[in-house]
């Protein structure tokens, strides 16, 4: 996993709290990871309750997955 991939996933886990990020996305990274997922399952993942409501969040949200999303395609690219 590359420096930024791990920093979306931080930045995500440090706002929305461990359990949620344990919960909600760790499953789909190792799916990913061990080649039984997809990247849109992991990104599908990446959100958080009040991002719907609140366009502060939503905006942090769209940069997280962003982040790692380019980050997963040019590492495996």
């Amino acid at each position: 996993m590359s420096q930024d991939e791990l920093d979306a996933l931080f930045s995500y886990s440090y706002n929305v709290g461990s359990t949620t990020f344990a919960k909600r996305t760790i499953p789909h990274l190792v799916k990913l990871y061990n080649g039984t997922g997809t990247l849109n399952n992991v990104l599908n993942n990446i959100y958080g309750t009040k991002d719907k409501t609140l366009p502060g969040l939503r905006k942090r949200r769209d940069i997280e997955r962003q982040l790692f999303k380019d980050a997963y395609n040019r590492r495996t690219s």
